[in-house]
């Protein structure tokens, strides 16, 4: 029970505070994560814009001969640029001057009171980003990150997305998977179970050739709790054995389909298009990236002291985007789901 009146013990005594502010905010941000793992975070100078090359079709002139037969030497196209825009984050943060004065004894001061409103706009900044790259970046008037939603999309109806019209170009189009007919409650029968491992092999298989394979997939809460429970549980001394040690040790608990982790992460959201389905997306991170703009990579500013007031503000600025260099080698599925028992 605690003490609340004022002896000598609360009047001679600090109180018994942690040394470190923990982190209750952000929880699962994998996408982040595991493209820092691989080297596609990247940090780029100014530029108008920010382009990736990307090749959209194949060399024809590429054919068996003997002899002297005359080589195929007609000009090729099929190089061209995917182009997004810098889209812009920030957060402030400040303490009055009083604030800082009590806070400010050496003899008293248990945690610094700057880091620790600085680590929670930290904090607070990379967990709107990491939610950004899950919509579709038409959120807050289109100002937000491009994210998952766009770039790997559900195949209803394909967008211009990187400055390509996916309509007039099918090499720009990620893979897309619909399956209907599963049950996300009461006890689904064998068929659906089987249909819905069939999607899952479905948007795998479809996503790899020519020596590239997803490197992890993401999908919902809701749906990696129907892959543990319903298919995953028989089979438990097999799969905990494989899973990814990397992920495991960071926290994120995955499962391993063909070869690839299958974590959830909360900011991934249910298809907003066609049927009233839950999201799942399997991402080769060899194409994807999250650019960051030089000198903006979640940078703090100095403090900044208005004429008018005692006090003191800083702000955290992020300039960036997610981009893809190679959609093809993406998938998405659509598990078209319903609560009925």
């Amino acid at each position: 029970m605690l003490d609340t009146s004022f002896n000598r013990v609360v009047a001679t005594s600090l109180k018994g505070y942690s040394r470190v502010i923990t982190d209750n905010i952000t929880s699962k941000q994998v996408l982040l994560w595991k493209l820092g793992q691989m080297g596609g975070i990247e940090t780029r100078p100014g530029a108008s814009s920010i382009v990736e090359p990307i090749i959209s079709a194949v060399n024809s002139t590429v054919a068996s001969y003997s002899g002297f037969d005359p080589l195929n030497t007609t000009v090729q196209s099929g190089i061209e640029a995917a182009e997004y825009p810098w889209k812009q984050v920030a957060g402030t943060t400040g303490l009055s001057g009083i604030e800082k004065f009590k806070n400010s004894g050496a003899a008293t001061q248990v945690i610094n009171l700057w880091d620790a409103v600085g680590k929670q706009l930290s904090i607070s900044m990379r967990k709107s980003v990491s939610t950004m790259l899950f919509g579709d970046g038409t959120s807050n008037g289109g100002k937000d990150l491009d994210g998952l939603l766009v770039a790997v999309e559900n195949g209803d109806a394909w967008s211009t997305y990187g400055q390509i019209d996916s309509n007039a170009t099918s090499n720009w189009r990620n893979q897309f998977i619909d399956v209907a007919g599963i049950d996300s409650g009461g006890s689904p029968a064998a068929a659906e179970l089987a249909l819905f491992r069939a999607g899952m092999t479905s948007l795998v298989n479809a996503c790899t050739g020519g020596g590239d394979r997803p490197h992890l997939i993401i999908t919902t809460q809701t749906l990696h709790e129907y892959w543990e429970n319903r298919i995953l549980i028989p089979n438990e001394h097999y799969e905990r054995r494989e899973a990814d040690a990397n992920l495991v040790q960071s926290g994120w608990e995955n499962f391993i389909f063909k070869g690839v982790p299958v974590c959830w992460d909360e900011d991934m959201l249910p298809n907003t298009t066609g049927d009233d389905g839950q999201g799942m997306v399997a991402l080769n991170l060899n194409y994807l990236k999250f650019v960051m703009g030089e000198g903006y990579d979640f940078t703090f500013t100095d403090p900044i002291r208005p004429d008018n007031q005692d006090a003191e503000t800083v702000q955290c600025l992020f300039y960036g985007n997610l981009i893809l260099s190679n959609r093809r080698r993406q998938g998405r599925a659509d598990f078209d789901t319903s609560s009925s028992s």
